[in-house]
């Protein structure tokens, strides 16, 4: 009897130890899974405010070419990518050209959408960038021209205080340090709103 008992508490304790190893592995790996989420931070460049996180990749100008191609509609509208090194501090130059579809009342919000995309990124990853401008030109719709449309620069003081979720046609002239609008792509924006061309008569 004295036996038995003592197999079955064996076998219990055992029972207890296996199940105790196992929550603390499971503990460990959801530990493990959110610090590596918080570090890596997400890929839409968007979140509230321009919180740093540290990234092992570098930036470059082939890696801000691609992203700029990809969210301004494609490689025929990049013109120019630049990464100036002003002793430690980095400025980011994106110059681009308008888009064929993009009509003068929805410059504003295209542009706002753009700078979202890149400037968002930018100032989260990258705690060296210390001002961000990007031009886009084109003041006539369809045609290829030198005179800019619109441009728009974020230094990184002004992004701390941007929710870039929130970062749209609507308040990109109040958030950003600076802002250029021709004279048309102004008119036009005060009489047809700004929403980017390819969210309009949705």
């Amino acid at each position: 009897m004295f036996h038995l008992f003592e197999r079955s508490s064996t076998r219990k304790l055992g029972m207890a130890l296996t199940a105790a190893a196992f929550m603390l592995l499971v503990l460990a790996l959801t530990a493990g899974g959110c610090s590596k989420e918080e570090g890596s931070g997400s890929d839409t460049g968007t979140g509230t405010q321009a919180t740093t996180t540290t990234t092992t990749e570098e930036l470059s100008e082939d890696w801000l070419a691609t992203r700029a191609a990809s969210k301004i509609g494609g490689p025929h509208l990049l013109r120019d990518v630049a990464i100036t090194d002003t002793g430690g501090d980095k400025t980011v130059k994106i110059e681009v050209d308008r888009p064929e579809l993009c009509h003068d009342g929805a410059v504003v919000g295209t542009m706002a959408v753009f700078a979202q995309n890149m400037m968002g990124i930018l100032y989260k990853k990258y705690p060296e960038v210390s001002d961000v401008e990007i031009v886009l030109y084109g003041p006539e719709q369809g045609i290829v021209s030198d005179e800019v449309a619109m441009s728009v620069s974020v230094n990184r003081a002004s992004a701390q205080s941007i929710d870039w979720f929130e970062f749209d046609e609507s308040n990109i002239l109040e958030l950003a340090t600076s802002y250029y609008m021709h004279p048309k792509i102004e008119e036009s924006y005060r009489l047809e709103g700004a929403l980017p061309y390819d969210q309009q008569d949705q």
